[in-house]
């Protein structure tokens, strides 16, 4: 036997093995997320979106600032690959011309009255009166105003839009019943505390105001304050040096000490103090 005869086994067998490890690494490689996986995001139906929103604590969708640097949760990156729903697909975009506003939600790529000048969230989706409902949180821009909300409802193919609505500060709670959302942000004082609200309802596709805090509510948190009081949060502030209170931008102005202020009741005490206060907020 030649000994070409003897190596034709051990040349098979090279072979044959050759072949079964290339056979694995390209199983390994498709399996491991190679070039011959598709990673493309899909479209989302709203059925789907609706569970996901409900295994969404509130934590999570409450921000203090529509403008924070926030990690996209799957919903906000929902929104942008496109949610499908009666009328459409959904979807957010982003003016690429630089020009306000710079941000949007769309239906079937046609857009909305939807817009924003920082990028829109969507803060939740709801199923009312078998309309599908989107509470958006939208941005205008305004320094003084950190976030407002419109809403996207769908019934069966028309879809309707609401004007803004909110006090500029994330929502504290958002009722949901058969065929309505109550939406409650605090009232835009920061000084008054969060204890009073705005209260918004929709339904039908419309939003109004429902309750807004009172003068007398107003004057009530700080009926049992005095003059002197006042002056001594101004000064532990920094905000009240030397007989004087400040006006600056630090201060924002004296507008806490002020609220405060015209809260008191006709009863306080005109001593030197009020008579400080008088001055300033005349």
């Amino acid at each position: 036997m030649s000994k070409l005869t003897k190596l034709i086994p051990i040349i098979i067998l090279v072979v044959v093995l050759g072949g079964i490890g290339v056979y694995y690494f390209a199983s390994d490689k498709t399996s491991a997320g190679g070039d011959n996986v598709d990673n493309t995001p899909v479209v989302t139906d709203y059925d789907d979106l609706l569970s996901q929103v409900m295994e969404r604590k509130e934590s999570d969708i409450e921000s203090t600032n529509i403008t924070s640097q926030e990690s996209k949760t799957s919903i906000e990156t929902v929104l942008q690959v496109g949610i499908r729903t009666s009328a459409g697909i959904v979807q957010s975009y982003a003016n690429n011309s630089q020009t306000l506003p710079l941000y949007g939600v769309k239906v079937d790529n046609i857009n909305t009255a939807i817009t924003s000048v920082v990028p829109i969230k969507l803060v939740k989706a709801y199923l009312l009166g078998g309309d599908q409902v989107l509470l958006f949180a939208v941005g205008s821009g305004d320094n003084n105003c950190d976030v407002q909300y419109r809403i996207l409802s769908i019934h069966e193919t028309k879809y309707r839009t609401t004007q803004a609505f909110g006090s500029c500060l994330p929502f504290t709670s958002v009722i949901e019943s058969d065929d309505a959302l109550q939406v409650s942000t605090p009232q835009n004082n920061p000084y008054l505390g969060d204890g009073i609200l705005y209260t918004y309802l929709y339904k039908n596709g419309i939003v109004k105001l429902l309750s807004k805090p009172s003068k007398n509510q107003i004057k009530k948190t700080f009926s049992s304050y005095t003059a002197a009081k006042i002056i001594n949060l101004a000064k532990t502030d920094g905000c009240y040096q030397d007989g004087v209170m400040l006006d600056s931008v630090s201060c924002n102005g004296g507008k806490r000490y002020c609220s405060m202020f015209k809260s008191l009741g006709s009863n306080a005490k005109r001593d030197s103090n009020y008579m400080i206060l008088k001055d300033f907020c005349s």
